[in-house]
């Protein structure tokens, strides 16, 4: 694994002089397929800055009906899309299990409270509530400046097919929530185009999210 540690730039001023946190340092990972990342230091955790795109590929993701299992997204008619547009620009969507199984050694899938100290250390004083809340949303999506953690807008995939792509993004966490009936269920977060506000929420452990990563910082 490359590291390429930069000088602290934990924070600057904007033009409002509000606090700009940018990363205070940076590097780059491989995952179990080869696949590179970056990652930068945000507080006391390192996160990376892609989305990951190993694990059980949603290309071959299935369902049951009627007829048996069959491949979801062929069944929707968005198989190409997924292969040659969606997954080049917005990674993998993993089921939960799946999500925990694909983590990177020395890494992990964040828990709920790795995202909550996430929010804090990028301003948001609100963030154990549920539904949307805090402050942080533009802080997570930014790429080229602040915090360079350029979280996308890649929605997820429900049943068979992949929605709100370009208007949602949505991130498991590693942190079981309440379970709804016989359905078990994770936290996750979402981010919204153009809000700053995160949202904080429970979803089935077979719905197909995105999947970030996180470790301590490494001193």
């Amino acid at each position: 694994m490359a590291l390429a540690v930069i000088p602290c730039l934990f924070a600057s001023c904007s033009d409002d002089d509000d606090a700009v946190v940018t990363p205070s340092a940076s590097g780059t990972m491989t995952d179990d397929l080869g696949n590179e990342y970056g990652w930068v230091r945000i507080g006391n955790l390192e996160w990376t800055t892609s989305n990951a795109r190993n694990g059980a590929s949603m290309l071959e993701h299935e369902f049951h009906n009627d007829q048996g299992w069959g491949n979801a997204l062929d069944f929707s008619g968005q198989l190409e899309y997924a292969e040659t547009e969606y997954m080049p620009r917005y990674g993998n969507l993993l089921t939960y299990d799946d999500a925990l199984a694909s983590v990177p050694d020395g890494w992990r899938l964040p828990s709920d409270e790795d995202w909550k100290n996430l929010e804090r250390a990028l301003g948001s004083d609100d963030v154990d509530a549920l539904g949307m809340r805090g402050s942080a949303g533009l802080a997570l999506m930014a790429e080229d400046s602040g915090s360079q953690l350029a979280l996308l807008l890649g929605g997820a995939m429900i049943g068979v097919r992949i929605n709100h792509e370009k208007e949602f993004g949505y991130y498991w966490t590693s942190t079981p929530a309440p379970d709804a009936g016989l359905k078990k269920r994770a936290y996750f977060r979402k981010i919204v185009f153009g809000n700053d506000r995160v949202g904080r929420y429970a979803t089935d452990r077979t719905n197909l999210l995105s999947v970030r990563w996180c470790r301590d910082a490494q001193r």
